[in-house]
């Protein structure tokens, strides 16, 4: 049996989609039912309780004629667009009063089936109502984690940066609670590697992507993720230099490092960032001013450097290109704040 210690309760979480789902929530009419029928029916609990209905359900609903499984939906879709609305616990318990145990699976079939449509905020929704059901359940995190990925995709980077960023931090968290509650769960190390390559973790990618080679039979995706692996073996040993560096072992890192710098791997700017910072804590002083011309030239607003390159020069004694470099960094910093 899972483990329940640490699982993310949503109601209890910092909610990163509330603004991207707030149109969903704000959707819904709301109504109440008479307290007769509540009394009647041993429903004493939803007195008072406002129920969220569409528009196309306000004619039935005064009639009486609106069936409890579009009630179910609508109260599911809202309280997985907003945890923290006042009504969810009545909501929930309304829901199992008229549903058994396997409804999460009916609200993770049917995020399933938003997703394949690209309707992503229903997706997202429904799959967050199956976690306030079942805070564990794999197919609900995982569902809500694929959910996340497919609407950051579907998005533009430059009109919907914030959202985008949400989302991924979104997804990467819960494909992270598939890959710890549910380590044998091959699918989620797949699309963490990803994660994590985008990120430019390429050790915990090749980690990740190991543990799913273990797990997958699927020839297609060893494969594709066997050649991704064969990638990362040189930024694998980038990352272990810079880390080499990080930890005060200046020159073992450097000794690593300095390897790449007529490689393919020479216009990645940090790689001559990392190694000007070593070269300037070893006093050399020129090739950390040679290192970070370098990193300006293939990054221009990279403002450490140019900041960097106003000290060494003070250091040098040469004023002139001392207050060149200070005088780009404040206007660097201006256009930040911009």
């Amino acid at each position: 049996m899972t483990s329940m210690k640490n699982v993310p309760e949503l109601r209890a979480r910092t909610d990163r989609l509330a603004p991207f789902l707030k149109e969903l929530a704000d959707s819904y009419l709301f109504d109440t039912f008479s307290e007769d029928y509540l009394r009647r029916e041993g429903l004493d609990f939803m007195i008072g309780v406002p129920i969220p209905l569409g528009k196309e359900d306000l004619a039935a609903f005064s009639e009486g004629g609106l069936p409890v499984v579009r009630l179910a939906d609508n109260m599911a879709l809202l309280a997985g667009a907003d945890p923290q609305f006042p009504s969810i616990n009545s909501y929930l318990r309304f829901l199992a009063r008229f549903f058994d145990e396997k409804l999460a699976e009916v609200l993770v079939e049917m995020g399933g089936r938003h997703l394949r449509d690209a309707d992503h905020a229903k997706s997202a929704a429904y799959f967050r109502s199956a976690l306030l059901l079942e805070a564990s359940h794999q197919k609900a995190l995982f569902g809500y984690a694929c959910a996340c990925r497919e609407w950051y995709l579907s998005l533009d980077a430059e009109t919907h940066a914030a959202q985008m960023q949400a989302l991924k931090d979104e997804s990467m968290e819960f494909f992270e609670w598939c890959q710890t509650l549910y380590p044998d769960f091959g699918a989620a190390y797949y699309f963490l590697g990803y994660a994590y390559l985008n990120l430019g973790l390429y050790t915990k990618a090749k980690l990740t992507w190991d543990r799913f080679m273990a797990l997958t039979a699927d020839e297609e995706e060893k494969q594709e993720i066997g050649e991704r692996l064969e990638q990362l073996k040189d930024p694998v040993r980038i990352e272990e230099g810079i880390n080499l560096l990080l930890g005060g072992k200046l020159r073992e890192g450097l000794a690593l490092l300095e390897a790449y710098v007529d490689t393919d791997y020479r216009n990645w700017w940090p790689l001559h960032y990392y190694l000007a910072s070593a070269y300037r804590e070893l006093s050399y002083t020129d090739e950390a001013i040679e290192g970070f011309h370098k990193v300006l030239e293939l990054s221009p607003s990279h403002i450490d450097s140019v900041r960097q390159l106003a000290e060494l020069y003070d250091q040098k004694n040469d004023s002139e290109k001392a207050e060149k470099y200070r005088r780009k960094v404040e206007l660097l910093a201006r256009n930040q704040e911009d």
